[in-house]
């Protein structure tokens, strides 16, 4: 049988994936990239795209100004990849790069509703990385061939969008020697979108140094990086992680007897579990002998449990202390406020000594919400959500909340 800590989440997740991932497989998925050139011959069939995907920026983002956006969709610096289900768009990806600078500025990002929570917009984004490390690739390339400032400029002139109009089946098995500079993305994401960027990868941990002046600030976005890594087909990266994990057990069967296939046993000999043959050999842990968890064990069940809640789609208003200018009067009411951020820093200090304090935690953190808004509010129905959840994990994780 095998077991994983949370096996319903993931397992569902999974599946999403696989199913997305073979639509596009089977061509009824795919991939285009665009932009405003006026020159390419295909330039009509482009607009009618961007209009398109401009039309779900509209509908996902609707606090962003609709001039604004199309004056950045339609710039011909921009550039947009639009996700294609059969003929019709249901998700995109505006973007700038700055390839001399080693990083691509996302702009919006966004996949219609109806294919919200389905794996269309992990997808979509694993189908950017791949693509933007082509044309990463193709520039790097171009500035290190050129033999003068012009001739890389001519080269780069004659790059139109035909030269990375690819089958999207392409970007299936190609891969790339690790390069030495490394390819990065960075967004503004607000409170809602925080969740999706992380899944994708994305961190608040800023290494990159050299973007200031480059990219647009918006004022109540949290600015999220993304390195991306030469190596990792993003596409096909389950198949990745199936060679690396091959190749670690490959290697741990010549260290371990684990997967060694010992003989029977005549029933009617048998008196003890340890006249099992090989039984002697293992080491048997506290779970096995019903024994407390151990410090560490907690600890890292309470790393994989914050984890899991910050992916739930109802934990969005949690994942940052609240500000000021979204409740000017929050910190005047709740006296002990906590959120998933700050108990996952908590967490990697060491700051929780017990279960008990974990629990008590998130469980102040409900309260709060529950004394600050109104029982018909998205926040306080989130918090009945996120805490139903909560509740479940522990009920499956066989916790005793009040002394561990």
């Amino acid at each position: 049988m095998e077991f994983t800590l949370f096996p319903y989440s993931f397992i569902e997740r999974k599946e999403r994936t696989k199913a997305v991932f073979q639509k596009f497989i089977d061509g009824e998925l795919s991939f285009q990239i665009l932009n405003n050139d006026i020159y390419s011959p295909e330039n009509s069939q482009f607009l009618d795209l961007l209009y398109d995907i401009t039309a779900i920026f509209k509908t996902q983002l609707p606090k962003m100004p609709k001039d604004y956006m199309y004056r950045q969709i339609f710039d011909i610096k921009h550039k947009t990849l639009v996700l294609i289900e059969g003929k019709k768009v249901i998700g995109g990806i505006c973007y700038r790069p700055f390839y001399e600078k080693n990083f691509v500025e996302i702009v919006f990002c966004a996949v219609d509703n109806i294919s919200q929570v389905k794996g269309y917009g992990g997808f979509m984004m694993d189908c950017f990385k791949e693509h933007t490390k082509s044309e990463a690739y193709f520039n790097m390339s171009n500035r290190k061939n050129a033999d003068s400032s012009m001739d890389y400029f001519l080269k780069t002139l004659g790059a139109t969008a035909q030269t990375f109009r690819k089958k999207s089946q392409d970007y299936l098995n190609k891969s790339y020697k690790v390069r030495s500079q490394s390819l990065y993305f960075l967004t503004y994401a607000d409170n809602t979108a925080i969740g999706y960027f992380e899944k994708n990868g994305f961190t608040t941990d800023i290494k990159l140094k050299n973007w200031i002046g480059y990219i647009k600030d918006y004022d109540g976005g949290t600015l999220m990086q993304c390195k991306v890594y030469w190596e990792v087909n993003y596409i096909n990266k389950d198949e990745f992680v199936r060679e690396i994990k091959l190749k670690a057990l490959t290697k741990l069967s010549g260290q371990n007897n684990f997967l060694k296939v010992y003989p029977g046993i005549d029933p009617a000999q048998f008196d003890s579990i340890s006249d099992i043959p090989g039984f002697e050999n293992i080491k048997t842990t506290d779970y096995c002998e019903g024994k407390p968890h151990s410090t560490t064990n907690i600890h890292i069940i309470m790393g994989f449990l914050i984890s899991d809640l910050q992916n739930n789609t109802n934990a969005w208003p949690f994942l940052q202390p609240v500000k000021t200018s979204e409740a000017w009067d929050y910190y005047n009411i709740i006296k002990r406020p906590i959120d998933l951020g700050t108990m996952e820093k908590k967490i990697q200090n060491n700051l929780y000594k017990t279960f008990k304090e974990f629990n008590d935690d998130f469980k102040l953190m409900i309260s709060n919400c529950f004394l600050y808004n109104h029982p018909s509010t998205t926040f306080y129905k989130c918090a009945e959500n996120l805490e139903s959840y909560y509740d479940n994990r522990i009920k499956f994780l066989k916790f005793d909340k009040t002394n561990e």
